[in-house]
């Protein structure tokens, strides 16, 4: 729900990012126009002159924008919403929890958003890009800073090398999107694309080369795989899907499989999600163990009443072994192809 009155309700205003499997211009879009009624003292005749407080966080599902951001469906969005909520499903989540100024304040960010990509075309296409190449460049000098400041043993190391690497691939993904808004760009902005590539790509290696890493790394067993989804299916039907195609003893060894991903349920939707044709089941594997996702903020309502966020390198890696088997599962459950690379595993950005 948005347009709450954050002081009667306890809520921050949030825009839920799209998942690492969808980079997207809208996310930068969004943020831009966020900025913008941030920085202006909106308020409407009959509302509150609340501050506004808002917050942008990573992907988590749990409403409709999820099936959108599906590979089955395959279009960008986003979550507008006001969390956490006082009142959030009690007999008191009335209307007079509504604001009308919090109400203008998301109206004016949502309109701006749709009035500008409505009309983006040419060189508004080729400024956007450089925006989202912009925002790229924050995202990554956060990140930076962050393995530098919080990767302090191997294992942390690893994790906060896979995320960097793992990032520079989708904020470069992400500029490209530009060119869905504008096909005859496609080639300036593939430059703008590539320039961010190149000149944050030094700053990656600068980074990475200050962290506690074992050398060298070894070589992981399918890591140089590519795998393909055959069809137009949903990736959040994946139990359904496994269990209609298969034998019951390789349904559930598969189900378990996919269970003990990193994060369970959002990995599994995300591992079908990422099976584009591109990446290789190394790539893979390391957005999945360095994704970050935004479920505990709702463990408040759904959890164990903490909001605390988890560590940026901590949890499991995801176990190769288990991916290359899980992967001869899918293919013969039909779901995907899969062709050897011939660059070596490890990244599309590996050292």
């Amino acid at each position: 729900m948005v347009g709450e009155d954050q002081d009667r309700c306890n809520a921050i205003f949030r825009i839920i990012r799209t998942p690492d499997s969808r980079p997207s211009f809208l996310n930068d879009v969004a943020e831009h126009f966020l900025q913008l009624v941030a920085e202006r003292d909106v308020v409407a005749p009959s509302g509150s002159r609340s501050r506004f407080r808002y917050s942008i966080d990573p992907y988590t599902g749990g409403s409709d924008h999820a099936w959108l951001n599906d590979a089955g469906v395959g279009v960008p969005a986003l979550l507008l919403t006001h969390w956490p909520d006082n009142f959030y499903h009690s007999n008191e989540d009335s209307p007079d929890k509504v604001d009308p100024s919090e109400m203008k304040r998301i109206g004016l960010i949502t309109f701006g958003a749709a009035r500008f990509l409505a009309a983006a075309g040419g060189a508004e296409v080729d400024r956007l890009a450089e925006r989202v190449a912009s925002g790229g460049r924050t995202r990554i000098a956060q990140e930076a800073s962050r393995a530098l400041t919080q990767a302090f043993d191997e294992p942390e190391a690893v994790r906060a090398r896979g995320r960097l690497l793992a990032l520079l691939d989708l904020e470069r993904d992400s500029v490209m999107s530009c060119a869905t808004l504008d096909s005859s760009r496609r080639e300036a902005i593939g430059r703008i694309a590539d320039g961010l590539l190149g000149e944050q790509r030094a700053v990656v290696d600068r980074t990475i080369g200050r962290l506690p890493l074992p050398r060298p790394l070894a070589p992981t067993k399918g890591g140089a795989i590519v795998l393909r989804r055959t069809g137009r299916y949903l990736s959040a039907t994946w139990r359904n899907n496994l269990t209609d195609r298969l034998d019951e003893p390789s349904a559930r060894r598969a189900i378990a499989l996919l269970e003990r991903l990193p994060q369970g349920d959002p990995s599994a939707n995300e591992l079908f999600n990422l099976f584009d044709g591109r990446r290789t089941l190394e790539d893979v594997a390391q957005i999945l163990e360095t994704q970050r996702f935004s479920e505990y903020i709702f463990n408040e309502y759904f959890g164990d009443g903490s909001l605390e966020s988890p560590p940026p390198y901590g949890g499991a890696r995801a176990n190769r072994e288990e991916l290359a088997e899980l992967v001869t599962l899918l293919e013969k459950a039909g779901l995907v192809t899969s062709q050897v690379s011939g660059r070596a595993p490890g990244g599309r950005n590996t050292p």
